[in-house]
């Protein structure tokens, strides 16, 4: 292995008043108990050596300062997850067990993960899992886990990766790269070695208590008796079906074919009709293609029917803007409900793209927020938080996929001038479902509107879509 972790500690916050504090329990709100207490959120932030000492790059010393001034305001960050039995909510544990911090060195050279000079994640040591730092909790050991872990690996040509997970339960990804620029500011600080005040961030969950009547049933989501499985799927129960192989890729889609997309996705749109984004069109064309595939492998596989075949789409929708729940400035906690979809098998199959896109950006457009603030005060009134599912069918077909594209990821990262040259999250164990997908923005060497998507499939289904030739399109310049 190339990768070896030379050390770890916790970094702790040294606040005497806040030790002091009588509160020694942090409580969540509705957004984070959608999240599944062991789901983290993992990513990459690589940088290549431009100094002249190879070891000033960013500086391990100095990246220590910068997450202990941050916890000076993060400081729940320090505590440890725990179970409330009565409801099954997460809350914290206010133990100041501390944040941890990995120190690591790879003996190889960033260039010798490079293609075309382009880093790739799946060429990084364990396609970029020996570059996070170790995790593997487990309902006896979940309490024992830091809520924030970085790993520092420097590499033999002085380049360094930064691997930083954070409990899902605790933010989205809004909240989690807000917490990287703190941390990046903090640093940069420590570099020219002056103090920085820390810019307010709104940390306490948001709570909702609305008075629901007896009948209300959520637009999105729905409780399953605690005795069935979260993943249960009745439609499946008479047949069993093979566990697929699941594995990852990084998909490129250049400006020219996103527009090419986006054109077909609009095309043949009505005047009144509104006009198809980037995002509503691509996922849209993703939807149906996978869609395709997998019903084309379920016939090969000779499926009895087509039924159990996943139809449904699934993306999270941010409700902090003003337009939505209007949420307080620098909001770190989670502030996302996903959105779900499900077209009938034939329509999924047969439809032209711009009538798929039509249908989806509808259902984006779909939840009010009245009926959010409704689906907040419905998650807080359950008596058991791990019965609340989305309405979606996750085996089989199911597409779950995540807008990173809309934030500023590589200016957020900018530690002491330096810009990553790459950011992503790996696939990890427990990212690694099919169906499951990311789009970040390409590296900033890319920077021409580019898109690439972080995907895992069944192996298989992967076969099938490298033979179609609509999956990634040629581009047709449009006539003048």
């Amino acid at each position: 292995m190339s990768v070896e972790i030379l050390s770890k500690e916790l970094i702790n916050f040294d606040d005497v008043a806040r030790s002091c504090d009588s509160d020694t329990t942090w409580y969540l709100g509705p957004f984070d108990h959608l999240l599944h207490p062991y789901v983290p959120i993992a990513t990459l932030f690589l940088y290549k050596n431009v100094q002249t000492s190879q070891d000033s790059a960013l500086c391990l010393g100095n990246l220590r300062i910068a997450i202990r001034r941050v916890l000076s305001q993060y400081f729940h960050l320090s505590g440890r997850l725990k179970v409330n039995q009565s409801d099954q909510t997460v809350e914290i544990d206010l133990n100041n067990a501390g944040i941890g911090l990995f120190s690591a060195t790879c003996s190889l050279h960033l260039s010798d993960f490079a293609d075309a000079d382009q880093l790739s994640l799946m060429a990084l040591p364990g396609q970029g899992n020996d570059l996070l730092p170790p995790f593997s909790p487990s309902p006896e050991t979940l309490s024992d886990y830091p809520l924030l872990t970085v790993q520092h690996t420097r590499f033999k040509c002085g380049g360094v990766c930064l691997g930083v997970r954070i409990f899902h339960c605790l933010c989205y990804a809004e909240g989690f790269f807000q917490l990287v620029q703190d941390i990046a500011r903090q640093y940069d600080a420590a570099l020219n070695e002056t103090d920085a005040a820390l810019e307010p961030a709104h940390l306490k969950s948001v709570q909702f208590c609305d008075v629901l009547p007896l009948s209300y049933e959520p637009l999105m989501f729905k409780a399953n008796n605690p005795a069935e499985s979260i993943l249960s799927d009745k439609t499946m129960d008479s047949i069993v079906y093979p566990s697929p192989v699941v594995t990852g890729k990084v998909l490129h889609f250049s400006r020219e074919q996103l527009d090419q997309i986006k054109r077909n996705a609009n095309e043949g749109a009505l005047e009144t009709s509104k006009h198809i984004s980037t995002f509503v069109a691509l996922t849209s064309h993703l939807y149906q293609r996978l869609y395709l595939a997998r019903r084309q492998l379920a016939t090969t596989r000779g499926w009895p029917t087509l039924e159990a075949l996943s139809s449904d789409i699934l993306t999270p929708i941010n409700w902090r803007r003003a337009d939505r729940l209007s949420l307080p400035p620098r909001y770190f906690p989670n502030a996302v409900l996903t959105t779900t979809m499900s077209l009938p098998p034939d329509e999924l199959a047969e439809a032209s793209l711009s009538v798929i896109a039509q249908r989806w950006h509808d259902r984006l457009g779909g939840m009010t927020p009245a009926d959010a603030r409704q689906t907040l005060a419905w998650i807080t009134a359950q008596p058991n938080k791990r019965c609340i599912v989305p309405k979606f069918r996750l085996q089989h077909g199911g597409f779950m996929i995540s807008q990173w594209s809309n934030i500023p990821l590589y200016e957020t990262a900018t530690f002491g001038g330096a810009v990553p040259v790459l950011i992503a999250p790996p696939f990890t164990t427990i990212s690694t479902i099919d169906g499951l997908g990311y789009i970040l923005p390409s590296a900033p060497q890319q920077s021409d509107g580019s898109l690439d998507i972080y995907l895992a499939l069944d192996a298989d289904v992967w076969v099938v879509l490298d033979q179609d030739g609509e999956w990634i399109p040629n581009v047709v310049v449009p006539a003048e």
